[in-house]
């Protein structure tokens, strides 16, 4: 009855035992195939009827008898509703930036990446360049190592103007840098003069880039 209303009334995917009289090795011969073919959902389901049947019988004890089939298989039912419930896979709400793809410059022109960053370990930091045309096609790169950096808008602002000066090496008379800080790209367009500490260096890069045909920077 206990497995009946659970699978007809309460419409849970729980397999029926065989009625038998024979010995406990034939149901457990039973459970071990019927276990070998379910799906885990199934499984699962199945497990927690059998527990709740398990507790239903330790229940009964001192001359008290075990509860009536149904109020069992509604004890289970709403103890599979509440596990579900709690176990249910939440959708996962991604606050991710969709991903920056590259894009090419304009015709003529040549892009300069540039990048900068620090080390864990030493006063020091690093850079990286990439130059590409406007079909994608590799012009260049290089990297490089800057000691006694320990500020990383420095070292941002140290890759970019070898990001210039590789281009210029590279014979670009039009060269698009692109950067990834906000902050050094608005350096870089500011046409004051910057009185900053790094004043000196982004001045240079300015420098650098009225010697060409056209120049122009931006923050990616």
């Amino acid at each position: 009855m206990f497995w009946k209303v659970l699978s007809s009334e309460k419409g849970v995917p729980v397999a029926i035992p065989p009625v038998s009289d024979g010995p406990h090795g034939e149901l457990a011969s039973w459970l071990l195939g019927w276990f070998a073919d379910a799906g885990d959902q199934e499984r699962e389901l199945m497990v927690q009827a059998a527990y709740g049947l398990w507790l239903a019988r330790n229940e009964a004890r001192d001359g008290k008898k075990i509860a009536d089939p149904r109020v069992v298989a509604e004890n289970v039912y709403q103890h599979i509703i509440e596990w579900t419930a709690i176990h249910a896979k939440q959708p996962r709400c991604s606050s991710a930036a969709p991903a920056v793809r590259w894009s090419p410059p304009e015709q003529g022109w040549l892009k300069a990446n540039s990048d900068g960053a620090l080390s864990k370990l030493q006063d020091r930091g690093g850079g990286g360049v990439v130059l590409r045309d406007h079909v994608g096609a590799f012009r260049g790169g290089a990297c490089y190592v800057f000691r006694d950096v320990s500020d990383p808008e420095v070292a941002e602002i140290l890759a970019c103007r070898k990001a210039l000066q590789l281009a210029i090496h590279a014979g670009a008379t039009r060269v698009h840098v692109e950067v990834d800080s906000k902050g050094v790209a608005a350096m870089l367009n500011d046409q004051a003069k910057n009185l900053s500490v790094t004043g000196p260096i982004v001045e240079e890069i300015k420098m650098l880039g009225r010697t060409l045909e056209r120049f122009k920077a931006s923050w990616v």
